[in-house]
C-alpha cells in the first residue's frame, strides 16, 4: 500500500537528500571542487569528509531601518554575487566560488583617506549586488582564500541601494575561524539586494601594505520559498525556518487515487515538524490540518495522505526547516459493500481486502464487510491504513447491535481490534465510515480477520 516509496521514487529521494546534504550543510565540498580558487591552508573541520556547518536556530530578524547619516559617502558597487539556485536535483560540479577581493596596494581606508604611518589598522569596504527571482532563503559561507593576515570580515545585507534597510544579523568572520560556517537570510521578495563587506586588518609593519590583495571565497546558495507546481515523482527543495511560512504546492491529479506527500529535511538529519493540509484549486482547505514530525522516525521524512478524485489541488506546507518535497499517486481498489446487506465476505485467517474513503465522500458513505465464526472463539480485526483525519470502525451482530468500536486516525499504521473473551459463533459485520467530527477525513486501508 502506501507505507514505503516505490524503489524508483525511493532512489530519487535518496539522491536528493544526498545532494541537499552536501550542498547546504557541507559547504566544505566547494573547497574540494574549487581547489584552484581557495588556498589549501584554509582549515575546515570535517565529519566524514564534509565541512561542519551551523544553521541558526534563532528566528531571523526582520528588516531594520538604519538611521540616516548626513553627508555619508556613497559606496560604489564592486560587482555581483551569483547565487547557486537549489530548486531540484542538480550536478554538484556546477558549483562556483564567488571571490571577494580587497586591493591593498593603495593603502587607503574605507573613507578614501591615505593611511599615515602612525595608524595601525586598515578598514576597506566593498559593495556587491545579488539578484533573485523569487522570495526564499539565502545561505552564505565565507572562507579566507590566502595567507594575507586579517582581523575580521563583516557582511551586512540590505534591501535597498541606500543601505538603510538591513536584513537579519551581521555575518562576522574572525581571523581565528577554524570552521567554515554558513548563515541564512530570508529574502521576502524578488529583486536586487546589496551585500556590504567590511575588511579589517591590523598593519604589523610598513611592508604589510604592499600586498597586492586580500581574497575571500564565498559560496552563495538560494532556496525558493514561493508557491510552485510539484510534479509526481519529482523533488523540489524549499527554504523554511522557524517562522513556518506557508508554501502551496500545486498538484494536478489526473485520476482518482491516494496522494502520498513526503517531505524530508534537506540535510537528511534535522528535526522537521509543522503542519500539512490539502486545499482545493482556490487554495481553500478541504482536509484536516495535520501536525507532522520526524522526531520518532530517526529524523527522516514526514508524510501526509489524501484519497482524492481527479482534479487540481494545493498541498499547503508550514514546516520549520528547509526540506525536499515529493509526492506520488497510488492507484486504489475498493473491494467493499455499500450496505450491510452487500457486505464483502472476509475469511477468518484469509487474505485482506482493500477499500478507500475519498475526501469528497459524505458521512453516509459506508464500507461494509462480514465474517463468520464457526465456533465460540477469540479473534482480531487488523486494519492497515494511510489516513488523514479519523475514520470510525464498528463491529455489529446480525441484529445491527454494535458490540465493538474504535477509530483509525492520522498517518499510516496498524489498528488491531482484539476480543477480550470468546464470541459466540455466528455472522458479524464490520462498518468503516467517516466520523461526524471529521468530515474532511479520507484514506486508503486494508482489512482482514485473524484467529
Amino acid at each position: 500500500m502506501c507505507f514505503q516509496l516505490k524503489k524508483k521514487e525511493k532512489k530519487k529521494m535518496i539522491i536528493a537528500v544526498f545532494i541537499g546534504f552536501l550542498l547546504i550543510k557541507s559547504w566544505g565540498i566547494v573547497t574540494i571542487v574549487s581547489t584552484q580558487e581557495i588556498s589549501e591552508n584554509v582549515e575546515v573541520k570535517t565529519t566524514s569528509g564534509a565541512a561542519i556547518i551551523e544553521t541558526p536556530t534563532e528566528d531571523l530578524e526582520p528588516i531594520i531601518e538604519q538611521p540616516v547619516i548626513e553627508n555619508e559617502k556613497k559606496l560604489e558597487i564592486t560587482g555581483e554575487i551569483t547565487p547557486w539556485i537549489i530548486a531540484e536535483d542538480k550536478d554538484i560540479t556546477s558549483i562556483e566560488m564567488n571571490k571577494i577581493i580587497f586591493p591593498l596596494n593603495d593603502t587607503s581606508n574605507s573613507e578614501g583617506e591615505e593611511i599615515v604611518e602612525k595608524e595601525k589598522t586598515v578598514s576597506l569596504e566593498q559593495l556587491y549586488t545579488l539578484n533573485v527571482k523569487s522570495k526564499g532563503g539565502l545561505y552564505l559561507a565565507l572562507a579566507s582564500a590566502d595567507q594575507v593576515p586579517f582581523q575580521s570580515l563583516q557582511l551586512q545585507i540590505y534591501a535597498d541601494s541606500a543601505l538603510k534597510k538591513k536584513i537579519g544579523k551581521d555575518y562576522i568572520m574572525k581571523a581565528d575561524t577554524k570552521v567554515i560556517k554558513n548563515k541564512s537570510y530570508y529574502l521576502s521578495k524578488a529583486g536586487t539586494y546589496y551585500l556590504r563587506f567590511t575588511y579589517n586588518r591590523s598593519l604589523e609593519t610598513e611592508e604589510d601594505t604592499i600586498e597586492n590583495s586580500k581574497v575571500f571565497g564565498m559560496t552563495a546558495a538560494f532556496l525558493y520559498s514561493n508557491n510552485r507546481t510539484l510534479q509526481e515523482g519529482k523533488s523540489l527543495v524549499s527554504y523554511a525556518d522557524a517562522k513556518k511560512r506557508a508554501i502551496y504546492y500545486k498538484v494536478n491529479i489526473k485520476k482518482d487515487g491516494l496522494i502520498s506527500y513526503l517531505a524530508m529535511p534537506e540535510d537528511g538529519t534535522s528535526l522537521l515538524s509543522g503542519y500539512i493540509q490539502l486545499c482545493d484549486e482556490e487554495k481553500e482547505p478541504v482536509s484536516v490540518s495535520e501536525y507532522v514530525s520526524n522526531s520518532e522516525d530517526n529524523n527522516q521524512a514526514v508524510h501526509a495522505y489524501y484519497a482524492v478524485k481527479k482534479g487540481t489541488y494545493y498541498i499547503k506546507a508550514e514546516l520549520n526547516t528547509s526540506y525536499i518535497a515529493n509526492f506520488t499517486l497510488e492507484k486504489v481498489k475498493d473491494i467493499s459493500g455499500s450496505s450491510m446487506e452487500r457486505a464483502k465476505k472476509l475469511k477468518l485467517g484469509g487474505k485482506e481486502k482493500k477499500s478507500v474513503i475519498f475526501l469528497s465522500d459524505q458521512l453516509k458513505k459506508e464500507k461494509w464487510f462480514c465474517f463468520r465464526l464457526k465456533k465460540n472463539q477469540n479473534f482480531s480485526i487488523v486494519v492497515n491504513s494511510c489516513i488523514n483525519g479519523y475514520l470510525n470502525i464498528e463491529v455489529c451482530n446480525a441484529d445491527r447491535i454494535t458490540v465493538k468500536s474504535g477509530s483509525i486516525n492520522f498517518h499510516t499504521g496498524t489498528k488491531i481490534l482484539k476480543t477480550s473473551a470468546k464470541w459466540q459463533r455466528g455472522i458479524y459485520y464490520i462498518k468503516i465510515s467517516k466520523e461526524k467530527k471529521s468530515l474532511k477525513s479520507s484514506g486508503y486501508f486494508s482489512i482482514k480477520v485473524e484467529d
